[in-house]
């Protein structure tokens, strides 16, 4: 018998619903215990985020709370439907030695939250993601799994027959996501609209924690009333009224959030609409006008979305993860060589040489598997990751372990400054293709191999080539990701300069070789020239420098960083509206950037032994204790750069 915990957070809310079902439809072989963890709001989150604030982590709290829901046996598999609560309930049972394994649920939609997402890794074995557009464009990473959330159909059904109900239309929320899920800019103008058509249109909009909430069975017999329910949201993971609905005989228009496009076949059993007024409008139309067709094929398509089913792939999920060996928990338990990496990635305190130690003779990296029936390039291609032990060290190399082709990896660790890393990266390397990666990026799959077919293939002038990243913070492509011809990159050592790598361009490009940027110009977020995901995970320190030295640069040379002029201003703007200690660190980060210029301290090229030291990095620190409990009201005082925020 295998024992599951899985862990809520608020007593009726959905997480509570699902923990409920997945008990109900325990297979034999698994015991299940359903345990509540809720915390109060912080204040500074309250401030920030108000939809958030009821679910959020306070900033301080007590282990005795998780070792309360833990309880004193150690079950084979916790699975915390609420993912934030991951890092303490990974410690606790660290401490405790016991060997469970910890699943996190994740039920946002794209591109919500995906620093979270990228950080949640250091503290899970796996995590459900509950769309699976979610986990396709956050690159179908290792240990995640696509599982869509369920309905139960043995409570929501058809009470009143499809045929036999008035049109209406329905539309449902909480006032806490209002403005998310369109109630305002959406559903109050096109119901205004459908009734003055004549039809009969109904929202309800609550407070889910307030005394008006409905209990399911009002819930069901509302359902039963209505004919057509509209979702316009602009984010989902699962909108749970959607499937409620349609388990009770509705019809369904949905705006492409979350699971929608997994379920709703336009045309064929409900309609997928883009969130604009005149499309929701003509699809609710065309939804009364043929609902009873639609809503009865919703219901055959329906069948498979049960608990009684869904339930099935969750626990062969869990059951996988009980049965896999030790290695596969590289959280609790890394392999040898992980824990390797680990030790060698943490600098000895107080030191501080010009050039962190090199082996005389490399210590290989753990080289990733070669996909059966994939390339080995290994003979060709060297792929180098530099690190300095951040957070998001581990993702990144789950990320080159899952790539679609061989290749030798080494790891650069904690060389400072970082041009020195690129050197040895230039002194080691022994094929004639090489791939920069640095531990804040998260490849897809096929990358490398694309990455080398470029090289391969391009001119033998051609010292390098480069492909776009996402950068998660900033919001935009950059070019990021870059392979190197040796014969040609080795010739112009890496200079202590600041910008180093453009340096190295100049110097090649006047000796006659030539680099080759991104064939299209700066793609969105979801095309396939997005070669990967940069900055996903930042701490303070890190994020701090890095908008110090982008600053620098700017002063430097503001025609090249056009697109970084506006960055302050929405800094700012970002960090009015969610005053975190990431979205601090980033704004001081430009304006300490920007007072160095003043006071003569420009560095060369980045040195993470010398974030302590940065200019003004101390007293930023400082700044966010003051502030942190509670909102801060910032106002530039006079118009400049920094107080361009947009209205």
């Amino acid at each position: 018998m295998h024992d599951l915990l899985i862990v809520y957070d608020v007593e009726g809310w959905a997480y509570h619903s699902r923990a409920l079902a997945l008990a109900r439809h325990a297979p034999p072989d698994f015991g299940v215990r359903i345990a509540r963890y809720e915390i109060p709001p912080a204040p500074a989150i309250a401030a920030a985020d108000p939809e958030r604030a009821s679910v959020a982590p306070p900033i301080s709290h007590d282990d005795h709370l998780v070792e309360a829901v833990l309880g004193e046996t150690p079950p084979d598999v916790v699975f915390l439907l609420c993912s934030f609560v991951a890092k303490r309930f990974r410690r606790v049972i660290r401490r405790r030695g016991w060997p469970t394994r910890v699943v996190a649920s994740w039920n946002v939609g794209w591109p919500s939250r995906r620093t979270e997402f990228e950080a949640i890794f250091a503290h899970v074995d796996a995590v459900v993601i509950n769309n699976r557009e979610y986990w396709e464009r956050a690159g179908c990473r290792p240990r995640t799994f696509p599982i869509s959330n369920g309905v139960e159909l043995r409570e929501f059904q058809i009470r009143t027959p499809i045929a036999d109900r008035k049109p209406k239309v329905l539309w449902c929320g909480s006032t806490r996501h209002q403005q998310l899920k369109g109630y305002d800019d959406f559903i109050l103008p096109l119901f205004s609209q459908l009734r003055s058509d004549g039809l009969d249109c109904e929202a309800l909009l609550v407070d889910s924690r307030g005394p008006d909430r409905r209990n399911r069975q009002q819930m069901i017999e509302w359902y039963n009333q209505g004919t057509v329910l509209v979702c316009a949201s602009e984010t989902e993971g699962t909108p749970n009224p959607a499937l409620e609905a349609a388990a009770c005989g509705c019809t369904l228009v949905s705006t492409r959030v979350g699971n929608m496009p997994e379920l709703i076949r336009t045309g064929h059993n409900g309609l997928l609409v883009e969130r604009e007024a005149e499309a929701l409008l003509l699809g609710v139309r065309q939804a009364v006008f043929d609902s009873a067709r639609l809503a009865t094929n919703l219901q055959e398509d329906l069948r498979s979305w049960g608990w009684h089913s869904r339930s099935n792939q969750y626990y062969e999920l869990f059951r996988e993860l009980i049965q896999a060996p030790d290695s596969f928990r590289t959280v609790s338990a890394p392999p040898a060589a992980l824990e390797a990496d680990k030790a060698a990635s943490s600098p000895q305190a107080g030191a501080t040489p010009a050039v962190a130690a090199i082996p005389a003779a490399p210590v290989p990296a753990p080289q990733p598997a070669i996909p059966s029936g994939r390339p080995d390039l290994s003979a060709e291609l060297t792929v180098f990751v530099t690190t300095v032990g951040t957070a998001g060290f581990s993702a990144c190399l789950e990320h080159l372990r899952a790539q679609d082709c061989g290749f030798r990896l080494e790891i650069i660790r904690n060389v400072a400054p970082m041009s020195a890393a690129f050197q040895v990266m230039l002194d080691r390397c022994e094929t004639p293709y090489y791939v920069q990666v640095d531990e804040d990026m998260l490849l897809r799959p096929d990358t490398i191999r694309r990455l080398h077919q470029r090289l391969r293939g391009a001119p033998e002038d051609v010292g390098l080539v480069v492909e776009w990243l996402w950068d998660v913070h900033l919001g935009r492509p950059i070019q990021g990701v870059k392979a190197y011809r040796h014969s040609i990159v080795s010739q112009f050592p890496f200079r202590d300069v600041q910008s180093c790598e453009k340096d190295q361009l100049a110097r090649l490009e006047r000796a006659g070789y030539r680099y080759l940027r991104p064939d299209l110009g700066p793609p969105p977020e979801d095309s396939p020239a997005i070669a990967g995901l940069h900055g996903c995970q930042y701490d303070p320190d890190s994020i701090f420098e890095r908008y110090f030295t982008l600053e620098q640069k700017w002063l430097g040379n503001p025609h090249k960083l056009v697109w970084f002029t506006p960055q302050p201003a929405q800094f700012l703007q970002r960090f009015c509206e969610t005053p975190s200690e990431e979205n601090l660190m980033a704004l001081l980060g430009v304006v300490a950037g920007r007072l160095a210029q003043a006071t003569g301290q420009v560095a060369g090229e980045k040195d993470f032994r010398l974030y302590d030291s940065l200019p003004g990095l101390a007293e930023a620190r400082l700044f966010f204790q003051a502030c942190s409990a509670e909102k801060p009201r910032l106002a530039p005082s006079s118009p400049s750069r920094f107080s361009e925020v947009p209205s």
